[in-house]
């Protein structure tokens, strides 16, 4: 059986008290926050943690309403608990590039890393004006073609590669290199 896609509906639907949704919530983070609480902790420590702060998480579920804030606070609830019990067991523990190098595979590195230009790529397309933001969004999350864009918007196929072109100018300006490559790569996919 395939594993549920998180989105924002799913994020809804956990902050009405879903615990169907909390379960797909937690399969999708939970490495996600383990391996962040891993930067500062040993590995029972940091599955404590992780397993704490998806308590919080639930009992303040009707705060989040978006996916990347939910993981904006994840993150920084997960690094602030471990910080906590550093200070709390006087812990000195720096990690150099090589026990990052040594606690993470290739994988969970790049798991991060896109987990990381998701949130900022997220971030930049909600900027965008409503029909810019759509086209982007159509092409970026569901992979739609610009003719199928087209359809679902009333629009011509040669008005939504405006609008992608228009977007992908101000986006250029929001993101980083890197995370602007990334996001024209996926698109670009699928306008082809």
């Amino acid at each position: 059986m395939p594993a549920a896609v998180l989105t924002n509906e799913t994020i809804v639907q956990f902050s009405n008290g879903d615990t169907e949704a909390f379960n797909v919530l937690y399969s999708q983070l939970w490495w996600l926050a383990f391996s962040h609480a891993k930067k500062y902790l040993p590995e029972q420590e940091a599955e404590e943690v992780t397993g704490d702060v998806f308590v919080i998480i639930w009992n303040r579920r009707q705060e989040f309403t978006t996916l990347p804030a939910l993981r904006k606070f994840l993150l920084v609830c997960v690094r602030n608990a471990s910080l906590n019990i550093i200070r709390k067991n006087k812990l000195s523990r720096t990690v150099s590039v090589e026990e990052v190098n040594e606690l993470f595979s290739e994988e969970d590195k790049s798991t991060l890393i896109r987990f990381d230009v998701m949130n900022a790529v997220e971030d930049a397309i909600n900027t965008l004006p409503p029909q810019q933001r759509e086209v982007i969004l159509l092409a970026y999350k569901f992979g739609y073609k610009p003719d199928v864009i087209a359809q679902k918007m009333g629009l011509s196929p040669q008005t939504v590669k405006n609008h992608k072109r228009l977007a992908l100018e101000k986006l250029r300006n929001k993101l980083s290199l890197v995370d602007f490559l990334c996001l024209v790569a996926i698109i670009e996919r699928h306008f082809s």
